[in-house]
């Protein structure tokens, strides 16, 4: 079974924290994906936001980083903070 890796980026303002999610069939999750070949877990989610989803990474500063069950998996969330978002 192939390792496994999640990521999401937040935004705070004055009406709250806000999360990039996906949209899936069971409501909205943060990013997941497997751990690239040759890659660490924070690298293959950088390497997904750039290239996946189109996000400059550049703007992006780790906020935190916990460890979560997803399907009975124990993985490595990030969490992101953009600095290019007003």
């Amino acid at each position: 079974m192939q390792k496994k890796v999640a990521g999401t980026i937040i935004y705070n303002n004055q009406q709250g924290s806000h999360f990039l999610v996906k949209h899936s069939t069971n409501g909205y999750n943060f990013y997941q994906l497997p751990v690239r070949a040759g890659h660490s877990p924070l690298a293959s989610v950088l390497w997904d936001l750039r290239y996946t989803i189109g996000i400059d990474v550049d703007q992006l500063r780790l906020y935190d980083s916990i460890m979560a069950e997803l399907d009975d998996e124990k993985v490595a969330v990030f969490v992101f903070d953009h600095l290019g978002l007003e």
